[in-house]
């Protein structure tokens, strides 16, 4: 017999391919762009600042990822939380370097830009021209790192827990790029009252009015 021919285990079942639920996909993607929409365009035009209502509606993919796990009883063993199913050992750590890496990496990043002249350090002058002193500055530095970057944090997990938690993963089998790929173009599209009413991110140039 043909060494090439003869299967790694004889007797194994045949692995099916991965299926995709398009119903699961579709109903998630409704409901996170309902859910999202109805605080951005409802609290808006009740005069609720843009601030409030951008983070409550980041929360809507999260909530839509909930209520389909729990609608079609898909449970949350892959959701990637560290309390939430089995098998998910040392994702906490996984956390903390989502947490330090970005950091370790703009510390070196500002350090080579001072060394290799590309950018210039000017705290000298910014502590001189705002009457800040070096303990000051150390100080509003330390509370941004432990405090302002895990809130920060904190209200982007709505939208993290829905399109990576959630989306990515059901459109996995299509192949990593694809799936990115997809996921971005429906994660831009989602932000379309934010960009379309308040101009978010256009210099706050609405083009409704």
């Amino acid at each position: 017999m043909d060494r090439e021919s003869t299967p790694a285990v004889i007797g194994a079942p045949a692995q099916a391919a991965p299926t995709i639920n398009w119903v699961s996909i579709a109903l998630f993607i409704v409901l996170a762009f309902g859910i999202s929409w109805a605080f951005w365009l409802t609290l808006g035009a009740l005069g609720v600042p843009f601030g409030t209502r951008a983070v409550l509606g980041m929360f809507g993919p999260a909530v839509a990822c909930l209520l389909v796990r729990l609608l079609r009883r898909e449970g949350f063993s892959d959701a990637g939380l560290p309390v939430i199913g089995p098998g998910v050992r040392g994702i906490g750590r996984l956390y903390l370097a989502a947490y330090g890496v970005p950091l370790v990496l703009l510390v070196i990043e500002g350090g080579l830009a001072l060394l290799l002249g590309v950018q210039q350090w000017q705290l000298p002058d910014y502590l001189h021209a705002t009457h800040t002193s070096p303990l000051a500055f150390a100080l509003v530095c330390l509370r941004d790192l432990t405090l302002v970057i895990p809130t920060i944090m904190l209200f982007t997990f709505g939208e993290e827990f829905g399109w990576r938690g959630y989306l990515l993963p059901r459109l996995s089998p299509l192949g990593g790029v694809t799936a990115a790929i997809i996921v971005g173009v429906i994660w831009g599209l989602w932000h379309a009252p934010l960009i379309f009413v308040d101009g978010y991110e256009y210099n706050a140039v609405s083009y409704t009015h």
